[in-house]
């Protein structure tokens, strides 16, 4: 990982700017290793509690603006691992724990674009499978349970 981070750090003084195929790449790297194992939140497992404490971290890290560039590029990943299991939850009707839906409306009520963006992310999951008229009914059906969504 310090490796990667050095290189990073080397890609990005080339380039002049964080957003280069190098850090898309590495996000894309860490998204695809964490989406080989889908966490389950319906019910308070000791498993679903750490991915939601992973969770926390990621979206502290992506909030401030002097996290290192390896971290904000894993917790990038995260979020959007996060988003794509999210979409499928709430399209299938899924309903993760109260618990988890406290956690889960704590992060993402939060303003700042990285969280927004992140939250956009989420409608992008659920455009794949859905038509925009089936995704506004689905996010007004359940903004009484997710109250970010309602910021769409």
């Amino acid at each position: 990982v310090e490796s990667l981070n050095t290189s990073l750090v080397a890609a990005e003084a080339q380039s002049k700017t964080k957003d280069n195929k190098f850090a898309a790449m590495c996000c894309d790297l860490f998204e695809d290793m964490m989406l080989e194992k889908e966490v389950d939140l319906t019910n308070d497992s000791e498993e679903g509690q750490k991915y939601l404490k992973l969770l926390n971290s990621a979206v502290k890290f992506v909030k401030d603006d002097k996290t290192e560039n390896i971290i904000l590029i894993f917790s990038v990943a995260v979020l959007k691992t996060f988003m794509k299991q999210f979409a499928t939850i709430i399209q299938s009707d899924g309903e993760p724990s109260e618990s988890a839906v406290s956690q889960i409306n704590s992060l993402f009520t939060a303003k700042n674009p990285r969280i927004e963006a992140s939250r956009v992310y989420l409608l992008k999951e659920l455009r794949r499978d859905m038509s925009i008229v089936q995704i506004r009914k689905l996010c007004e059906n359940i903004t009484d349970k997710y109250p970010w969504i309602e910021m769409y």
